[in-house]
């Protein structure tokens, strides 16, 4: 048990929870959720992680802990709104009619706001969750997560250290992006989702370390490259999929550097009716691709999707360098964590964290949390940064020794430590992430809903989410609009006054602007103009079909090649008869 001598009421009652367990001859235990009923089984390894750090087991499933956590996450939808403090207009993730205030980020990071003026202090026997709620509605909020690292990006979210851009998301380290969903590293690059390491590159998908591709999926080390899927250390190919350090490939066969590029002569791609054409060709193609169970790489022991240069992680997702990660989504560098969202890269190594989301940078014991950046021992806090012995606290940095936004000495912290948990696992509630309550969101609004998985609104309002309908911002477009119909089918058809109307999405009715950085990237690469609102083409990228659902279940195949059975993440009607087991896929790869 972690604190023993600190917190021996809490440490004495954990004591006696273990007591009334009873494990399988395994060490293991079969449970009921308490959200959809269904029975879910607690590993062994997962048994001894709690008991190691100090925490009850589980009365949720994977799947409804990690639904509970993305909950609590809103990136994609923006609103209009305007500061508290000075009136300033502002871009918010904060929908209409949301009842606390709302400070523009640089003001909500300046010495003009206090969390401590909004610190309330803890009463035995009462409801923790009622006390950190009204902490909650009270204490002023950022319209958007985001720091000052941030250079000329105002239109992000959830985003640090960029640099000319524009209407990204989950992007680090980056510049010159507009309308990219996740990249660490890129530049110089437009329409993407999932980019590390990459440079001019547009309408890329799970890719890293390219240079110059379009239309590039699953695919890394590549240069120059057009509709491609699957391939690897490859230049100069077109239309291609599943190749391994191959150059000059049209439509999977090897040509000569020369007869590559005259075929590639006749390939317009700056006309929109052709680019279509060649679009609808590369979606046959994803479908006719052989795929591997999971995508996983130089990794050992582990099972779960999009995994790399890791060791012994289970049911975990887009993962790179990580030792023992358990239940995570989008995490690296972390060591023996569970139940995780978020953190790193940056040098530095997580550990030891559980049930917490949106985590950045390095942490370490940060427990049932949200937006914990560079902390430690961090419970049921939000938003705090630098911090370290913090406890229900939201928008604190460089803290220490603080419960609900009060600052008490050691001695007295470890005290009221020790009351809090031992009240909180008394009454059932500790041990979990933050109730739904306390989400600021409708659960429509939220991360779950926009990938495969957690997209059934009915099934979430009988789980008590709260779903309800948010007016779509309305916003004076003025006379100038044109309809996406009737925009200029070439590139070379497009004058500068495009940059001066507004742009109507017929089909999502929604209107959008073309920038005049990103009608520069389009003449400079023969693209033509796209005839669907910015937002609902990031919407495309996390839905497509080929994408693997949230859950992350494993579901038993049997190759169509050698009839062996293996498990996939793959959904049984996904892609039949294409998913090969791993012998056969690396046999059959070119």
């Amino acid at each position: 048990m972690t604190n023993n001598s600190k917190t021996p009421r809490f440490d004495q009652a954990l004591k006696e929870y273990w007591k009334g367990i009873e494990l399988d001859e395994q060490g293991g235990l079969w449970r009921n959720c308490k959200v959809s009923g269904l029975a879910f089984y607690i590993r062994p390894g997962d048994v001894a992680f709690y008991k190691k750090i100090g925490v009850p087991l589980p009365v949720m499933n994977v799947e409804e802990r990690w639904r509970l956590m993305l909950s609590f996450d809103n990136s994609y939808n923006l609103y209009h709104g305007k500061s508290a403090l000075t009136g300033k207009p502002l871009i918010t993730q904060y929908p209409p009619g949301f009842p606390s205030t709302i400070y523009e980020h640089t003001e909500w990071h300046s010495d003009r706001f206090n969390p401590f003026a909004y610190g309330r202090p803890y009463v035995s026997g009462e409801d923790f969750f009622t006390h950190y709620a009204k902490l909650q509605l009270e204490t002023p909020r950022p319209n958007l997560i985001v720091d000052s690292s941030n250079i000329n990006s105002d239109y992000t979210n959830e985003t640090s250290y960029l640099k000319n851009c524009y209407l990204c998301f989950y992007c680090f380290g980056s510049e010159n992006l507009q309308y990219v969903d996740g990249s660490y590293n890129t530049r110089d690059s437009m329409d993407g989702f999932s980019m590390v390491n990459c440079e001019l590159c547009y309408m890329t998908h799970q890719a890293n370390d390219c240079w110059k591709c379009s239309f590039a999926e699953y695919s890394r080390d590549c240069r120059e490259c057009y509709f491609i899927f699957d391939c690897r250390n490859c230049s100069n190919c077109f239309m291609s999929s599943n190749l391994r350090n191959k150059d000059y490939y049209f439509r999977n066969e090897q040509l000569t550097k020369e007869e590559y590029h005259r075929r590639l002569e006749g390939v317009y791609l700056g006309n929109y009716d052709a680019l279509h054409r060649y679009r609808e060709e590369y979606k046959e193609l994803k479908r006719r691709v052989i795929r591997r169970p999971a995508r996983i790489d130089k990794c050992v022991n582990c099972w779960g999707e999009d995994l790399r240069n890791s060791k012994d992680c289970y049911r975990t997702m887009w993962a790179d360098n990580s030792i023992n990660v358990n239940y995570s989504l989008s995490c690296s560098d972390a060591r023996d964590c569970s139940f995780i969202v978020g953190g790193g890269p940056g040098g530095s190594t997580s550990e030891l964290n559980y049930c917490s989301a949106m985590l950045d940078g390095a942490n370490q014991n940060v427990r049932f949390s949200l937006y914990a950046k560079d902390s430690r021992d961090l419970e049921y806090c939000d938003s705090c940064k630098n911090s370290v012995n913090c406890f229900g606290c939201y928008g604190l940095t460089n803290a220490k020794f603080c419960i609900l936004n009060t600052q008490y000495d050691e001695e007295e912290y470890w005290q009221l430590i020790d009351v809090i948990k031992t009240d909180m696992l008394s009454a059932g509630t500790y041990g979990e992430f933050f109730p739904m309550s306390l989400s600021l969101y409708p659960y429509n609004l939220t991360l779950p809903v926009n990938y495969p998985g957690f997209t059934d609104l009915e099934e979430a309002r009988r789980y008590g989410y709260r779903v309800e309908e948010v007016p779509e911002p309305q916003s004076d477009v003025g006379a100038n609009v044109i309809k996406n119909h009737d925009l200029p089918l070439d590139i070379k058809d497009v004058g500068d006054n495009i940059l001066r109307v507004v742009i109507e999405d017929t089909e999502n009715k929604k209107f959008f602007r073309i920038t005049a950085a990103e009608l520069e990237f389009y003449r400079k690469f023969s693209w033509p103009l796209p005839r669907k609102h910015p937002l609902k083409r990031l919407e495309d990228w996390r839905t497509d079909e080929g994408n693997t659902s949230l859950r992350l279940e494993a579901h038993e195949r049997t190759c169509p090649i050698c009839a062996v059975k293996f498990q996939t993440p793959y959904l049984p009607n996904q892609f039949p008869d294409r998913v090969y087991c791993e012998k056969c896929y690396q046999e059959n790869l070119t």
